[in-house]
């Protein structure tokens, strides 16, 4: 049976990424490659990934896709390139692209969104990414941002019964 998995601002391809704050990569391609084998250490080929946002840093960047495992649902964040018809016809693990998604009483973004949203739509929890310190924000919003959960996708109900809304 295929599970879901979450995990956001990966920032691949992101050149200077091991300078500015993921010190203890040598350089981008090391930053990368751990990336790749921790998803793929935990995704198997039927399985879905969301991401949250700040997957993939240019365009040029999107051949990662081809290494990585599962169908990919992808929710833009501030730093991915504009993705266009061609990219999702060559790519064709990603099984589609948007802005903010409701999944099972949870609503997934890349920024935390207001709390009184939360409330008005009647979503139990926030899954979000783009805080890359692990900042308790409230008991309806929980960070999946790489740095703060060692880099590894995180399957969906897990994080839900962590949360206690499961």
């Amino acid at each position: 049976m295929a599970k879901t998995y979450i995990i956001s601002d990966l920032h691949m391809g992101h050149t200077d990424i091991h300078e500015k704050w993921r010190k203890e990569f040598c350089s981008q391609s090391d930053h990368d490659e751990t990336m790749i084998q921790a998803w793929n250490s935990v995704v198997k080929s039927h399985d879905v990934v969301k991401v949250l946002g700040d997957f993939i840093i240019g365009r040029a960047n999107l051949r990662y896709l081809k290494e990585l495992k599962g169908t990919i649902h992808w929710t833009l964040g501030n730093h991915d390139p504009k993705i266009t018809r061609d990219i999702l016809n060559e790519h064709t693990n990603i099984s589609y692209v948007d802005g903010v998604r409701p999944y099972k009483g949870a609503v997934l973004s890349h920024v935390p969104i207001h709390p009184i949203e939360l409330v008005y739509r009647n979503w139990c929890l926030n899954i979000h990414g783009h805080q890359h310190e692990d900042k308790n924000i409230g008991d309806k919003y929980f960070n999946a941002n790489a740095d703060v959960m060692g880099y590894f996708p995180r399957e969906f109900h897990s994080i839900m019964r962590e949360c206690g809304k499961e």
